[in-house]
């Protein structure tokens, strides 16, 4: 049982570091809020910009010196603008 339940553990810190290690960059205007929702998996939150566009942040880490997320912007045609990695 010690054995799954750290597979697993291991299993889920891969994965957030594979979620803040990924380029972003080549992304940009070619993806959308399902593409990543496809590759991250359902946002924590998404609010609507002024602009006409949406940003939307995902969880990639928690520690006890705090959580680091991703925070995506999408414009008004719903396509990948921008991209920050921040830790709260």
């Amino acid at each position: 049982m010690k054995r799954l339940a750290c597979a697993t553990f291991l299993m889920v810190l891969t994965a957030c570091v594979s979620t803040a290690e990924r380029d972003w960059q080549p992304k940009i205007g070619r993806y959308s809020v399902d593409d990543v929702k496809r590759e991250l998996g359902h946002p924590e939150s998404c609010v609507s910009l002024d602009d006409g566009g949406t940003a939307c942040s995902w969880a990639t880490a928690k520690g006890r010196e705090g959580v680091d997320k991703i925070l995506l912007t999408f414009g008004s045609n719903g396509k990948l603008a921008t991209f920050n990695n921040v830790r709260f």
